[in-house]
């Protein structure tokens, strides 16, 4: 913008010195746009003198788009004798973009003409961010009030109504803005609490007006549904100088669910003594601070042919809870206590105990650190169960697993559980794992799917074990397979596996049990059999002899070579017709010599 007739401007040398001193950055602007003065803190803000910007124009400043966009507007309106005052986003050199607050005002001649503009700029990028800080700060306290269901309202004693409330407020009552509004001015503070809570809340809330207490109550509302609600309510006043409450800030919040599980937790303790007396469980209570039992239920008692009184009365300190074991134990339940003190791990700890009329009992102890009560007693509250049975059991079991674990040895037997859903390994003995040269973990992790352990089998009989697991697998029948394995021993092994299906739930196998055996040693000894006999009946066709052998408790042949057949003109199986007693073999002698070979 262009006017040749526009009226000049001059600045008095006393007017440059005072704008010199500002720590605002000021200019001055004529009707071309071009800077006529700025002060040494404009001239810092760019990086550069004053003598460097006087001359120029804003655009070269901050750049053909922002000015045009931003500034040139207002500079317009300034120009034609408005002020102006905006907040912008420039950017400067070496401080990056920082938010501006600029204000234009029109510099008049004697005659009232606007001769330039007076252009003042703040930094206020700080003030931009506290601000934003500020917002969102507020904004999470009121997501966190919103998400901890705690509501707010301020409270104007003095004319009886609100001065502000948050949504969560609304909720509790579950009423809108307007109803709640309304709701507030016809019932005189006291909104919507059932009747019977009325007298005990109109009590607190005088106590607050009336002598500036603070207050913290419970009570019980209805809403407009009928439902009804528990709501926890605090409130703190403000008092002005003559000690009279003129407002109070109140903080609310739903407890319905909370009171609602507190009697389930009343119904639960209920539900657990009597699950006590049923299973023979022992509850109890340990004041860690007095080191004695503050509860102890009839049933730990019970445990240890005590009654609760003897056992609150003598069971003191953690030395004579732990002489409760019988001595080989007690160092055990000692370690078990000290780390729960010091980590605050709970307890979990089996030790035998000497019970007066039934002898050593094996004992399960749990327990794990609390706070009671409203002054935050620190306890141990635990359960005792008398595990003897179960024990015995282990051991039996115990016995069992190693006596199968030898059976297994000697008979080179293991066995397996494979999981149909799962497609693969459920377990493997070691004695299985051991068969392929692999410990159980090992053997274990290779079984990822069917294909994976049909991987184990020879190539040659891949095909006819995987057919046979299918069947199984698909008509529930057993399978029984022999088949080869490379062995990293270098050598073949052969091995034996029945499969069995197992658990078979609305027509489907969940499972297959089966066992293996490693039969190497037979199929060696069947293998040479059958190579010995090759032999024999070379050896036969070549020099005219025969073998057999003979049963002489049942007095017959267990075995006839061709070759003995072969010798007396006969077939195998005439021969053994023959020799179906001493004197059909007789018969096959000739005549002269039958006495002799009888006598023999």
């Amino acid at each position: 913008m262009s006017d040749k007739s526009a009226p000049s401007f001059q600045i008095e040398t006393f007017a440059l010195q005072a704008f010199d001193a500002l720590p605002d950055s000021c200019a001055v602007i004529d009707h071309e746009f071009r800077y006529v003065y700025v002060n040494q803190a404009f001239a810092v803000r760019y990086g550069r003198t004053p003598e460097d910007i006087v001359g120029k124009k804003p655009s070269e400043m901050v750049g053909p788009d922002v000015f045009d966009e931003t500034l040139k507007p207002h500079l317009v309106a300034c120009l034609a004798g408005e002020s102006a005052e905006f907040e912008a986003a420039l950017e400067f050199p070496g401080h990056g973009v920082r938010w501006t607050n600029v204000r234009y005002s029109p510099l008049r001649n004697q005659a009232g003409e606007v001769s330039a503009v007076f252009s003042i700029a703040r930094d206020i990028t700080r003030e931009k961010e506290d601000e934003h800080e500020r917002r969102r700060s507020i904004e999470l306290l009121r997501q966190a009030a919103n998400i901890a269901g705690v509501g707010h309202l301020l409270w104007d004693e003095v004319n009886d109504t609100y001065l502000q409330f948050t949504d969560v407020v609304l909720e509790i009552y579950g009423l809108t803005a307007d109803e709640f509004k309304l709701a507030v001015e016809s019932k005189n503070g006291l909104l919507n609490v059932v009747s019977e809570d009325r007298q005990r809340v109109t009590s607190e809330y005088a106590k607050s007006i009336n002598h500036g207490q603070s207050y913290d109550i419970k009570y019980r509302i209805f809403r407009n549904t009928g439902e009804i609600r528990w709501v926890h309510e605090t409130g703190e006043p403000y008092k002005i100088a003559d000690g009279h409450t003129i407002s109070s800030l109140v903080t609310m919040r739903d407890i319905t669910d909370e009171i609602a599980e507190r009697e389930a937790l009343e119904r639960e303790r209920f539900f657990v003594r009597q699950v006590e007396d049923v299973i023979g469980v022992g509850m109890f209570v340990w004041d860690v601070e007095t080191q004695r039992n503050i509860y102890c239920s009839d049933s730990l008692a019970y445990l240890h042919g005590s009654t609760p009184a003897e056992m609150e009365a003598t069971v003191i300190g953690e030395d004579a809870d732990v002489e409760l074991a019988i001595p080989e134990d007690r160092a055990r339940v000692a370690e078990a206590y000290e780390q729960s003190r010091l980590s605050g791990t709970p307890i979990d700890v089996e030790y035998r105990i000497k019970h007066p009329e039934k002898g050593v009992r094996w004992l399960h102890e749990v327990g794990a650190r609390r706070t009671l009560g409203d002054d935050e007693r620190i306890v141990t509250m635990g359960f005792v169960h008398d595990i003897t049975d179960r024990k015995g059991n282990e051991d039996e079991l115990a016995t069992q697993r190693l006596l199968a674990s030898q059976a297994e040895k000697i008979g080179k037997l293991g066995y397996w559980v494979w999981d149909i859903a799962e497609g693969h390994a459920a377990y493997f003995s070691d004695q299985a794992a051991a068969m392929h040269g692999l410990s159980r973990e090992e053997f274990v992790k290779m079984q990822t799917s069917a294909e994976a352990d049909l991987a184990r089998v020879h190539p040659d009989d891949r095909d006819r074990v995987r057919t046979a697991m299918h069947r199984c697998r698909d008509t529930q029948e057993p399978y029984d397979e022999e088949y080869r394995i490379n062995h990293p021993d270098g050598g073949l092994h052969w091995i034996h596996e029945i499969g069995v299906p197992h658990n078979i739930v609305d027509g489907k196998m969940t499972m297959v049990l089966g066992t293996v055996q490693d039969v190497t040693e037979r199929r060696m000894r069947e293998e040479d059999l059958r190579q010995r006999d090759i032999i024999y009946r070379q050896i036969e066709k070549s020099v005219s002899i025969g073998y057999w052998t003979w049963d002489e408790e049942n007095y017959g042949p267990t075995y006839v070579s061709e070759g003995v057949a072969k010798i007396y003109g006969l077939t195998r199986e005439g021969y053994l017709e023959k020799m179906s007693g001493i004197e059909g073999e007789i018969s096959l002698v000739y005549p002269e010599d039958q006495d002799r070979v009888r006598d023999a």
